[in-house]
């Protein structure tokens, strides 16, 4: 939830968002419906909806998918105006949307390209929310919650039906969080807090040891990532990394990161630095590493990818944070990678064949991998950078060559024979 002011839940207004759109990402997909309705004192008051023009043909599946055909949108409203009366009607409200992240990723992207500013606005998950509030149910999707609630849905995959659908499930679980003695919007974050873990989606980091302090809290890290917090593989909670982080560096990681997934989705410049402040060292990759972005749609080229590398670079300039070119190595030789690919087949992949270059560079074949940054940026993410952080690393061993029996207080300097 994004809650930057406190307000009781009975006294605000909301706006509930729904978006139908071209495909998933807000970087190169497009809107093609908006559906809002306004909630004010628990009643619907107002209602936006419109078809999008957009600037690309419909896929064949989203038609399918929603009934939208690209005869519907050719005299539908071009994205600039409707955007712009959406922002008319939103005003200051507070947003509502079922998995927000989506809908929001959208909305940051249409008004950053199309109204040049930032979207400010309050928002609340109602995914976000039953899973606090109903974590009795097997899962939270928008058709299991209105069965659930018996909420009309008659077209779902239609705006306006999808977020009037929507703004009826928030109101029951605003009550059911108001019996549960939630009253405004901050009390709601802490409680979005105790959400169970394995309904939350984990991100990559990478964890680097410093000394023998960073040893001991990485081991026990480990150890709760599989006994405590294990769900089909092993995850450590932010909070529990932050208790521990003593002698540890943290590195911002791959696409599967969260700041680089909050430059997929679209996040402002200060969300983008609020994530990167958590950091030691911020890392971008080769291009061959991510270039099934381009090939899944979700950036439309290599200079897309990067773009993406040169605002990570940009980013850790502006906050210094140290930048590193790191390589995400999964085997040593370009050959190697045959294992990998039955590995990834064992575990159904379906791209297991299209295996991405994760092999040891060369420093010669890192420098070109980033000669697009120019000579002098390349090597400081290649050389420089990666020197600094290593120098922070102490030199140990894991194991100590001495033994360590274990003492107990009270015990006989001997045995009795």
């Amino acid at each position: 939830m994004n809650l930057k002011d406190n307000g009781f839940l009975t006294d605000l207004e909301y706006v509930v968002l729904d978006f139908e759109t071209t495909g998933f990402s807000p970087q190169t997909d497009e809107i093609i419906e908006i559906g809002a309705v306004k909630y004010r004192n628990g009643e619907e008051v107002d209602r936006y909806g419109t078809l999008v023009k957009p600037e690309k043909e419909i896929p064949f599946e989203v038609t399918k998918l929603t009934g939208i055909t690209s005869e519907m949108l050719r005299e539908a409203p071009a994205g600039p105006q409707a955007l712009a009366a959406l922002r008319d009607f939103i005003g200051d409200t507070v947003l509502v949307a079922h998995n927000a992240a989506f809908d929001l990723g959208f909305l940051k992207v249409g008004f950053r390209k199309h109204l040049q500013q930032e979207v400010q606005n309050r928002v609340i998950d109602t995914l976000g929310v039953a899973r606090v509030a109903l974590p009795q149910l097997k899962n939270h999707k928008l058709d299991t919650l209105v069965k659930e609630f018996k909420i009309e849905l008659a077209n779902h995959h239609r705006a306006v039906d999808d977020a009037a659908a929507t703004g009826k499930l928030w109101q029951i679980l605003m009550k059911k969080v108001l019996e549960q003695g939630v009253r405004d919007l901050e009390t709601l974050a802490e409680m979005g807090r105790g959400v169970q873990q394995e309904k939350l989606r984990s991100k990559h980091v990478t964890i680097l040891v410093k000394d023998e302090v960073g040893l001991k809290n990485l081991y026990q890290l480990i150890t709760l990532s599989h006994l405590e917090y294990f769900h089909r593989q092993p995850r450590i909670p932010r909070r529990e990394l932050i208790k521990r982080r003593e002698g540890l560096l943290v590195g911002s990681a791959c696409e599967a990161g969260e700041l680089y997934q909050a430059l997929l989705s679209g996040a402002s410049r200060e969300e983008l630095e609020a994530i990167a402040s958590f950091y030691d060292y911020l890392e971008i990759q080769p291009l061959g590493n991510n270039e099934f972005l381009v090939r899944s749609g979700q950036v439309n080229s290599l200079e897309d990818l990067k773009e993406l590398n040169r605002k990570i670079v940009n980013l850790g300039d502006r906050l210094g944070i140290p930048v590193v070119a790191t390589g995400d190595v999964h085997f040593l030789d370009p050959e190697d990678e045959v294992y990998r690919r039955i590995l990834m087949a064992g575990k159904g992949f379906e791209d297991a064949d299209n295996q991405a270059p994760l092999y040891f560079k060369t420093t010669d074949e890192m420098l070109q991998e980033f000669s697009y940054l120019g000579e002098e940026t390349a090597y400081r993410v290649v050389i420089e950078n990666p020197r600094q952080i290593a120098s922070r690393v102490k030199s140990f061993k894991p194991i100590p060559d001495t033994l360590h029996p274990p003492i107990s207080k009270g015990r006989s300097s001997k045995l009795p024979t």
